[in-house]
């Protein structure tokens, strides 16, 4: 069992911050946008033309996240890196203006490894990053604006036009957003598919990170 020792001393200015515990309460925080309004301009405009393409169609698409603040992009960073042992609680650097606590202690105010991990797997799950194969990047371009998670999917052949009015036929599978095809398709409008180290699967950019 843990105590929730939350104050710790901030050394470079002395100054006492009362510090919270991490888990599953820090993801409704610092909340993000999934509307392709809040995408910042030239990319909405390409986003939204592929996403009519899509759905035009008759592809299914969700729109999971969009616009994501740098604060959110942190908590999601460790909780996915302590949740799948990257790096220890202890190690986790502090942002300013976000006042959590990755490590928890027992009894005797000694850290407690166990359940620093179990409240980071908490808020892995609610962030809905236990799929996720990469953590999310600190620098991601949903903190620019200029990133995208969506869900695609369709049942048969998908037959739409690329950004330069040519029909392309998608009988292929995966019948998802992984399918190579479409990321051809989307690239033609300047909606890139993830092409970075590991997986993610519903992200898509202006670069490709």
């Amino acid at each position: 069992m843990t105590n929730n020792r939350t104050v710790e001393q901030v050394n470079t200015s002395r100054t006492e911050v009362t510090l919270e515990p991490s888990g599953r309460h820090w993801v409704s925080r610092y909340g993000g946008s999934e509307n392709l309004r809040d995408l910042r301009p030239p990319f909405r405009d390409r986003v939204e033309a592929f996403v009519e393409a899509l759905r035009a169609a008759g592809a299914r698409v969700a729109i999971n996240a969009t616009y994501r603040p740098g604060k959110r992009a942190y908590l999601m960073h460790w909780s996915w890196k302590i949740a799948n042992r990257v790096v220890s609680a202890e190690n986790v650097p502090a942002m300013d203006g976000v006042p959590i606590s990755w490590k928890h202690y027992d009894r005797d105010e000694k850290y407690a490894d166990a359940p620093s991990i179990a409240a980071a797997r908490e808020m892995v799950r609610a962030f809905r990053m236990e799929r996720l194969g990469v953590a999310p990047s600190l620098n991601s371009r949903h903190v620019h604006a200029s990133g995208i998670d969506m869900t695609i999917s369709w049942a048969r052949a998908l037959t739409l036009p690329d950004a330069y009015g040519n029909v392309v036929e998608i009988s292929t599978f995966p019948r998802t957003g992984m399918n190579p095809q479409l990321h051809v398709v989307g690239a033609s409008y300047g909606v890139i598919k993830y092409n970075r180290r590991g997986r993610d699967d519903p992200h898509w950019s202006d670069t490709g990170a």
